[in-house]
């Protein structure tokens, strides 16, 4: 290489604060194996080439001097607010008055687009949840499947009016809102010219009411018989969505306080909450146990093996599973040291789980893909950022990758690339001198 090739022009960037950090950004690209790179959470693994290395400073460059321009004067003040406008000026070509007349090629998109994170807000998005919201999750799926297995009478022709009076008491005595219904079943009800905007019962839910004093539905020729006394309840207690009311207070993601972990719902919403938190123990046990997606499917309910304490604050956790790859038909079983996080989202999992009988599927077959998009959704929507929880860019994340992944963040650390490869059944890579005929068959990670 040609020697101005190789030489690295810091001056061009505005602050001189940040001539450091690029400073030091190029040498951690260049070394990632360094002791003083190799413990960094989010470093790049691979050492770049000297003719890549000035690409990635031009780059960060231009950054820096884009922040410096708009007052931003610490990388922590850096948010959405920040990066989406920096790839829309990044995404085109202007001219020396600013206006812009063509657009870049998506490979000067993705350049730009390299300080994005991943696995950061994900891991974070569902350690929260699991932990933090687990409990509370599992109380809602509980009161779900209480109603569920409520036994009930099929509803007489007759007007129960004893059994309502009662049970309206009830809610006025323990000040109880009435279950009100989603909007799309209003807007049913006012279609179809039966029910006037007007009526104070519109909006209410009536089958959950009949379900509560005992019956299996509610039919409309009670309602002649049961307004007033409907509509008497309804305006002293309200009316309310019947899940998660008076929800149990949760820290804040970002500790600014407490709040409710959830608002009310309505039973589709319950539902969806619930299955929100039970993707949150997935990507939590792929993440952190370095299981593949076919032993991930091979946990049963009940494969958690009692901790083994070998002093204080020494704990060993083991979950059974079974290998499947490269394995005779049926597999072989296995067991996986995990760390706790791991052992808690799989009791989770066990307790979330629809019909938690032993050796029960707890996963069963993942469609990893279809639920993380609904967990990104989520996180990044209303309910997510309620909670605090940082945004999770649009990448697309498999549990293939996020097993490579951890692969990758534990090999690379001082001391720990033959351990943490047998761990993973990563042995293969790690033993690349031996020839091929004789290497134990390499794992698609």
């Amino acid at each position: 290489m040609a020697r101005h090739a190789r030489r690295f022009d810091f001056s061009a960037i505005i602050d001189p604060r940040w001539r450091i950090l690029a400073r030091e950004l190029v040498l951690a690209l260049l070394a990632p194996r360094h002791d003083a790179v190799a413990v960094l959470p989010r470093a790049y693994r691979n050492p770049a080439h000297l003719a890549t290395a000035p690409l990635r400073l031009g780059e960060l460059v231009r950054l820096l001097n884009w922040l410096t321009d708009r007052g931003v004067a610490s990388l922590a003040d850096i948010d959405d607010d920040c990066c989406a406008p920096y790839l829309d000026y990044r995404r085109h070509v202007r001219d020396a008055d600013g206006v812009v007349v063509g657009e870049r090629g998506p490979a000067t998109r993705r350049s730009a687009a390299q300080i994005i994170e991943v696995l950061q807000p994900m891991l974070a998005a569902a350690a929260y949840l699991a932990i933090t919201c687990g409990p509370h999750a599992v109380e809602l799926n509980r009161q779900m499947r209480d109603i569920d297995h409520r036994v009930l009478h099929t509803a007489p022709q007759d007007a129960p009016t004893e059994a309502f009076s009662a049970l309206l008491a009830d809610h006025e005595t323990a000040d109880e809102p009435l279950p009100l219904l989603p909007d799309p079943y209003i807007r049913r009800r006012l279609e179809t010219g039966q029910w006037s905007p007007d009526d104070p019962l519109t909006p209410i839910a009536l089958n959950p009411l009949a379900c509560q004093a005992g019956f299996t539905q509610f039919r409309s020729r009670w309602l002649p018989h049961l307004r007033q006394r409907l509509e008497t309840t309804l305006g002293l207690v309200g009316a309310e969505k019947p899940f998660a009311r008076n929800a149990a207070l949760v820290d804040h993601a970002r500790g600014d306080g407490v709040l409710p972990w959830t608002p009310p719902l309505h039973r589709l919403q319950a539902t969806a909450l619930v299955g929100i938190v039970r993707t949150a123990t997935i990507i939590l046990t792929a993440a952190v146990s370095g299981m593949r997606a076919s032993e991930l499917m091979e946990l049963k309910v009940g494969c958690r093996r009692p901790p083994e304490r070998y002093g204080d604050g020494l704990v060993r956790y083991r979950v059974a599973s079974t290998v499947v790859k490269g394995q005779p038909l049926g597999g072989t079983p296995e067991e996986w040291v995990v760390i706790e996080p791991a052992y808690q989202a799989i009791e989770l999992a066990e307790q979330l789980h629809t019909d938690p009988q032993e050796d029960a599927p707890l996963f069963g077959q993942l469609a990893f893909r279809i639920r993380y998009q609904w967990f990104r959704n989520w996180v990044n929507g209303p309910d997510g950022q309620r909670l605090g929880l940082d945004p999770i860019p649009e990448f697309p994340v498999s549990l293939r990758s996020l097993r490579r992944t951890l692969a990758l963040e534990l090999a690379y650390r001082p001391g720990g690339v033959l351990a943490a490869k047998l761990h993973l059944k990563h042995i293969a890579a790690t033993t690349r001198t031996t020839p091929p005929a004789r290497v134990v068959r390499r794992p698609n990670c």
